[in-house]
């Protein structure tokens, strides 16, 4: 027999799993989905008192009142910082713990210190520091800004030639249209880098919690 606990999102509750219940939960397997304090059906009580320490204290109250043990702990999302919480305090319990699309915090860390935004200033050339070619944000804004530059030369060149009434060169556009098309390429090539990471960067594609969830 498995236990299965679940930990969800930010902005979702319990009932967001209640289709997993009829593939999780098959015979002596069991599922639960607790909604944490101030969301989901419990948004009643939802005040400026609730953070992540009270999520945390949600989940370990399942464990101890339904009396759950050997239990495969998931957590999805923001649910991944509250899980490390309940497997901190509760490891006896665990038997498992797994981290699904989720923020995976060192000790000590909250959830701000996964997304780092205090250091968005280390992208702008000549003023951070790049970290080149190691980075793949930094290959990101190559691709994208090498984008912008190719397509600006190109219909500012047509525009131009437009606005004097003279018939465009071939020479000067054509030629960076096929770059063009072919610099399009890279940029998907690393937008699929970067997204089969985002285990490890979760919070480029998350909405940012509220100051009283994350602290």
């Amino acid at each position: 027999m498995t236990t299965f606990l679940v930990a969800h999102g930010a902005w979702s509750a319990g009932w967001a799993w209640k289709k997993m219940h009829s593939r999780l939960a098959v015979g002596d397997d069991r599922l639960f989905t607790p909604t944490y304090t101030g969301l989901g059906e419990r948004v009643h009580l939802a005040g400026p008192s609730i953070d992540l320490e009270t999520h945390v204290q949600d989940m370990l109250a399942v464990l101890e009142h339904e009396d759950l043990r050997d239990v495969v702990l998931i957590g999805h999302s923001y649910g991944g910082m509250v899980v490390t919480g309940v497997a901190d305090q509760a490891a006896a319990r665990v038997a498992s713990l797994v981290y699904l699309d989720a923020f995976v915090p060192g000790n000590g860390q909250a959830l701000v210190d996964l997304g780092r935004p205090d250091r968005f200033w280390h992208i702008m050339p000549g003023i951070g520091r790049f970290n080149w070619p190691i980075s793949m944000l930094t290959w990101d804004v190559i691709v994208l800004n090498g984008y912008l530059l190719l397509n600006l030369h190109i219909c500012g060149y047509l525009v131009y030639c437009a606005y004097r009434r003279r018939e465009p060169s071939r020479i000067f556009y054509i030629p960076f249209v096929f770059v063009a098309i072919a610099w399009a390429i890279s940029i998907h090539t690393v937008t699929a880098f970067l997204y089969s990471g985002l285990g490890g960067r979760p919070f480029w594609n998350s909405a940012v919690s509220c100051a009283q969830v994350v602290r």
